[in-house]
């Protein structure tokens, strides 16, 4: 995973790079030509490959993360995978067609349809990505109430992820088929790296908040925090009951300043609340916490 994060992070910096490089070349380097906008820098079709780049890593993790949820579902990451392959390979068709007419009417008229699939192929991705997720995120519940929590809250960062994406790219794309004469839909197009980018590393954060909520005990077993009363019947229930729990207190003892006597255990004893589970029975939810935290 380190070393995805790198490569995003160095993909995003380069993509940044040849930003600053094509605004130089409208901006500066041919000030006051009237046929600037009409002009495709080299560093413009270098953007589009490395917006590719990025999408596809970060769509290849999400399908990861489905492969993991669907305990191997092919039938799910397979189309997935070919998506983000063929948008990489029509990204990499735009650029070299904008490093060869070097002209933005040119380019409209001979392969405005290369880049146009490129934008569709990555907002069908976007949103079959998030519903796999959502779908299999809300298959992943055991019962508990503390483990449904850590499913609601990513199914909501999965579902705000996507649509931000999703989203920059429906723009994009609207002001490709609207305004083709100007570079609006290139501007939003700029901003797709980053979304994506920050998309990836914010699900990557998002795991360590999982693994404090789903934390190891001592012995290396997996130690859940549950509620007491009627939440934790039903979801032993739900598992089809549990062999045996173990419950960790801890008894704090006073000593009384003026008498010098110690105050009995009830008084200060403190109950962890949490409940170690090491049964066959606990082998779902043991399942679906590491699933949950990949």
């Amino acid at each position: 995973m380190k070393l995805m994060v790198a490569v995003v992070w160095l993909l995003d910096l380069l993509h940044t790079i040849m930003i600053f490089t094509s605004d130089w070349s409208w901006l500066i380097e041919h000030f006051g030509d009237p046929g600037v906008a009409n002009r495709i820098p080299w560093s413009l079709g270098i953007t589009i490959v490395l917006t590719a780049l990025v999408t596809v890593i970060t769509h290849c993790f999400f399908a990861y993360r489905i492969h993991c949820l669907s305990k191997g579902n092919w039938f799910v990451v397979g189309p997935i995978l070919v998506l983000a392959l063929a948008r990489l390979g029509f990204a990499s068709t735009t650029c070299s067609k904008m490093l060869i007419y070097k002209r933005i009417d040119i380019f409209v008229d001979r392969a405005a349809w290369v880049f146009t699939m490129g934008l569709v192929a990555s907002s069908i991705l976007d949103i079959v990505v998030t519903a796999s997720l959502v779908w299999y995120l809300d298959h992943a519940r055991t019962g508990f109430e503390g483990m449904d929590q850590i499913v609601n809250t990513l199914c909501r960062y999965t579902v705000e992820n996507g649509l931000l994406t999703s989203v920059g790219i429906v723009i994009s794309l609207g002001f490709w088929l609207g305004m083709r004469s100007n570079l609006v839909f290139m501007a939003i197009h700029f901003v797709l790296a980053k979304l994506y980018a920050n998309s990836l590393l914010a699900t990557l954060n998002s795991r360590r908040r999982v693994r404090e909520r789903c934390g190891t005990s001592a012995d290396g077993q997996r130690v859940f925090n549950l509620q007491r009363g009627p939440t934790l019947k039903r979801s032993m229930d739900h598992l089809g009951g549990l062999q045996s729990i173990q419950v960790d207190k801890e008894i704090y003892t006073k000593r009384d300043e003026e008498s010098g006597t110690v105050l009995s255990p009830a008084q200060t004893q403190v109950e962890t609340g949490k409940y170690s589970m090491d049964t066959a029975s606990t082998s779902k939810m043991q399942e679906a916490a590491e699933d949950l935290a990949v």
